[in-house]
């Protein structure tokens, strides 16, 4: 009689009331019939066996061979059919780190697609130094550099504060034919609009110095390195001290990231914190260079994370202060002594605001409509954004419509 495989044998276990899990087999391919098992069974694949294929050596495995059960293994089979997890046999845990050929793949076809951007735009391609050069300053000192803006500044006028529409409502007929990048409106009243080179704004100013008050900001803007946050980590395998082993554990699974990360690129793990809205996962925070910036969004905002894909948001933090609701501090370093209450604009701490809760109530103490001096769509907190994303570098490749999915305000 011949011997029951391992697919009768889970059938039978079934049967006897185990709660497994039915497990759908992969059907071995001719050559994988013809190939033994990797361990030291050495016998045939068959159809109808329930194995696993090394990630690295491409070997496979019959299940009673591993040392998994049928739930685990049906766990592995689901999330290797959609990539989302890699299993190595013990032979390739123990041998010494070799590059995986499907890692040598996919940064094969980064360089490619890198190659091809510098062909289109040979002016993006930087001369090397030949050699490093003692007192250079870090990466992060030069990136958070000064970037050259293309401004004009429209004067706030007396007891007639703008807003973002009567701002653009203002200027557009003067400004018809020129690109503009952007208009923002300040906290003390002003508008700036940007523009995306040097004839633009030239070309704007002569259109407006006759009818308004109107300046060229030559000053050059300092920028900052972006931030994204990255969700859904386990957060019983990383804790807010598992900087440096999470950044491992990224670079481990995403290689073209390694690439950057390995050529000196800011990638800083600021700080991980447990998501109170998620059992058992966290968010973390990374400052990073708009390389690996760039790179991320080619990613399409997921990173590999051990057993997991993860997705990553951009992070742009508006920084508000709670005792005079207005921006660009915080209530340690609050020069106003009036406490403002962020739903009623009373001057009350806003816990103990009476109208909280009744958005009838609400108005915001930066633009006075009707809603918390927090809302997201508060025309004063979006130009602050707006301003926040000016200066963050890799933030002028991103069309308003791609940030609106990706980005947190906080």
């Amino acid at each position: 009689m011949p011997p029951k495989n391992h697919a009768t044998r889970g059938m039978n276990a079934r049967n006897k009331g185990a709660e497994s899990p039915t497990i759908q087999n992969e059907t071995p391919s001719t050559s994988d019939m013809l190939r033994q098992c990797g361990s030291k069974c050495k016998r045939f694949i068959s159809e109808g066996h329930d194995f696993l294929r090394c990630h690295s050596c491409q070997m496979l495995f019959h299940l009673t061979c591993t040392t998994f059960d049928q739930e685990v293994y049906s766990v592995i089979k689901a999330k290797q059919r959609f990539d989302d997890i890699s299993w190595k046999c013990q032979g390739c845990r123990n041998a010494p780190q070799q590059p995986n050929i499907n890692d040598l793949m996919g940064m094969i076809a980064s360089l490619q697609e890198r190659i091809q951007t510098l062909e289109r735009n040979p002016k993006h391609i930087v001369q090397q130094p030949s050699a490093i050069q003692p007192n250079v300053r870090s990466e992060s000192k030069v990136l958070q550099g000064n970037q050259i803006t293309h401004q004009v500044i429209l004067a706030a006028e007396t007891g007639n504060p703008m807003t973002q529409q009567s701002f653009a409502d203002k200027v557009k007929d003067n400004l018809r034919s020129i690109p503009i990048k952007n208009i923002i409106v300040t906290k003390d009243g002003s508008g700036i609009i940007n523009f995306p080179n040097k004839t633009s704004r030239d070309d704007a100013f002569s259109n407006l110095k006759n009818s308004f008050n109107v300046k060229i900001n030559n000053r050059p803007q300092r920028t900052i390195l972006p931030k994204v946050t990255i969700l859904d980590v386990d957060s019983t395998e990383y804790k807010n001290k598992d900087s440096e082993k999470l950044k491992e554990a990224i670079c481990e699974k995403n290689p073209t990231l390694k690439a950057l990360v390995d050529q000196g690129k800011t990638f800083e793990i600021l700080f991980i914190k447990e998501d109170n809205r998620k059992i058992n996962l966290s968010f973390a925070v990374a400052k990073v260079s708009k390389e690996i910036f760039k790179e991320i969004r080619l990613l399409n905002y997921q990173l590999y994370i051990d057993f997991q894909r993860c997705r990553v948001s951009n992070r742009v933090h508006v920084t508000q202060c709670y005792q005079c609701q207005k921006f660009g501090h915080t209530k340690t370093n609050c020069k106003s002594d009036v406490q403002v209450c962020r739903f009623c604009s009373g001057n009350h701490i806003s816990k103990s605001c009476p109208g909280k809760g009744n958005i009838d109530s609400y108005k915001c103490a930066n633009c006075d409509s009707n809603h918390s001096t927090t809302y997201y769509k508060c025309p004063v907190l979006q130009s602050q954004t707006q301003l926040l994303i000016n200066r963050t570098q890799g933030m002028e490749e991103i069309s308003k419509n791609d940030l609106h999915p990706h980005v947190i305000v906080t």
